[in-house]
């Protein structure tokens, strides 16, 4: 199921009426009200590809269903690579054995042949899903959960560290967040 075509949703200025532009596929605005902008098209390519396999749900959020994705398609990779490697060590073959990996050896060689191009298009698959993630921002908001926590960790011990019970100094609550946040950064 593709994306609906749908018109632009900005606000011409010095009309105060709505746009009459299509919107960018994938995106709720034309090029000229902000589907230039590099994260809106790489959004909407990727809103647009999901819709195409039929992930349309607008609740879903696109960077997660891609991550999923990607891990789906690392997962079976990694599984057609082992099993491709138990094949190739029951059967004794070499890895320069090209006539049996491409079909010479009868059923086996087919079954090798097979595993190989599974396990590539796999592999190819998840190249995509990460290509298509980083388009879509994920390592940036990664980045930024990654933030949130550490600030969320130190809120937190800085409370404990605080509390009477402890009976810290203040120099000695201090060198303690200053090291934690030097070993926090560090990993």
């Amino acid at each position: 199921m593709a994306v609906q075509r749908r018109k632009c949703i900005a606000i011409a200025k010095s009309t105060k009426k709505r746009c009459t532009q299509w919107a960018v596929k994938g995106a709720t605005v034309c090029w000229k009200h902000g589907a230039a902008a590099p994260q809106v098209a790489n959004k909407a390519a990727v809103r647009a590809e999901l819709a195409d396999w039929g992930i349309t749900d607008e609740k879903v959020d696109p960077g997660e269903t891609l991550l999923r994705l990607l891990s789906q398609a690392a997962r079976r990779a990694n599984v057609y690579a082992a099993e491709l490697q138990e094949k190739v060590e029951e059967l004794g073959l070499e890895k320069a054995t090209v006539g049996v990996a491409f079909g010479e050896g009868g059923a086996q060689g087919e079954y090798i042949r097979g595993l190989a191009q599974l396990e590539s298009e796999e592999r190819d698959r998840a190249a995509n899903f990460a290509r298509l993630a980083l388009a879509a921002g994920i390592e940036e908001r990664r980045v930024q959960m990654a933030e949130r926590e550490t600030s969320l960790l130190e809120d937190f011990l800085r409370a404990v560290l605080n509390d009477p019970q402890i009976g810290m100094s203040p120099e000695q609550r201090q060198a303690f967040i200053e090291s934690a946040r030097r070993h926090l950064t560090a990993a």
